[in-house]
């Protein structure tokens, strides 16, 4: 199982790496406005209900973006094996965008803002 997690992991990077090679360069001009902590909370059976993160907004204002503001939430007890970002455009805080999480925050920043 571990080596299984091990592989996908490893064809995961590669994938992405590749992409990057295909993707047009997309300019990263939003601004960093500020970050907060968002603590972990747990139910009353000791389940995690939400996740321990930085919270990063950003300005969506450069030339072919959005003109909104992003939340990228940056989740700080995962499994390094697992994506640990996840960017969210208010008011719809309950879906991320792209449908899943991300490996990388540069990548989830461009994403966010030039969604329309």
């Amino acid at each position: 199982m571990e080596t299984n997690r091990k592989e996908l992991r490893s064809a995961s990077l590669a994938l992405a790496a590749a992409l990057a090679l295909f993707v047009p360069n997309v300019s990263r001009a939003y601004t960093h406005v500020r970050d907060f902590d968002q603590e972990e909370q747990r139910d009353g059976n000791g389940n995690i209900t939400v996740e321990r993160a930085i919270i990063h907004v950003l300005n969506c204002d450069g030339d072919g973006e959005n003109r909104r503001q992003a939340y990228i939430y940056e989740f700080l007890d995962r499994d390094p094996d697992q994506a640990i970002y996840r960017a969210i455009l208010p008011p719809d805080w309950g879906r991320a965008i792209g449908g899943h999480d991300l490996y990388n925050f540069e990548y989830a920043g461009t994403l966010a803002c030039t969604q329309r």
